[in-house]
């Protein structure tokens, strides 16, 4: 288990899981006043599940200045070749699983170069139905409240996604 000082807990998956999956993260934290920062580039795609609220957003860089998107609160982040801007509202409640390279590979039809630096809605992948159990099971299990995925909750889930 990896536990850093900004919220921020990563866990190893259980087997079968680990072979695809690096870690599953939560990362909680007080209100804060929104300011922005830069994510670094991550060498595998991610889940993310805003536990928050039911939406992400990244900012842009254009000529014109920072441009914010937004998209729906569960997405698959591509591999980055890039830093993302976010705003710190977006760690306040949030949990995610961090593929191996290659390791979407059973979970996602497309390949990996098509989710290069884009984030894609979870719902456009497997579904509405399976992306809100995911956030309802997430948001009433106890041990998120102990930043720590439900044991069985990726098997669970994996399970519903190819049934």
């Amino acid at each position: 288990m990896r536990r850093s000082s900004d919220g921020f807990r990563a866990t190893p998956p259980v087997a079968p899981l680990d072979i695809f999956v690096e870690s599953l993260w939560v990362c909680r934290n007080e209100p804060q006043p929104r300011q922005l920062e830069r994510v670094l580039p991550f060498g595998a795609p991610q889940l993310v599940v805003n536990l928050a609220e039911a939406q992400t957003r990244t900012y842009r860089e254009t000529r014109e200045g920072l441009v914010r998107v937004t998209a729906p609160g569960s997405i698959l982040s591509g591999i980055a070749s890039r830093a993302q801007i976010i705003d710190t509202d977006e760690k306040s409640y949030v949990a995610g699983v961090a593929f191996r390279p290659g390791g979407t590979v059973p979970f996602v039809r497309q390949p990996a170069d098509e989710l290069t630096n884009i984030d894609v809605p979870l719902d456009a992948i497997w579904g509405s139905a399976s992306t809100r159990r995911l956030r309802e099971r997430l948001l009433g299990d106890r041990s998120m409240k102990r930043q720590s995925w439900p044991r069985s909750l990726p098997t669970d889930l994996v399970a519903e996604v190819f049934s």
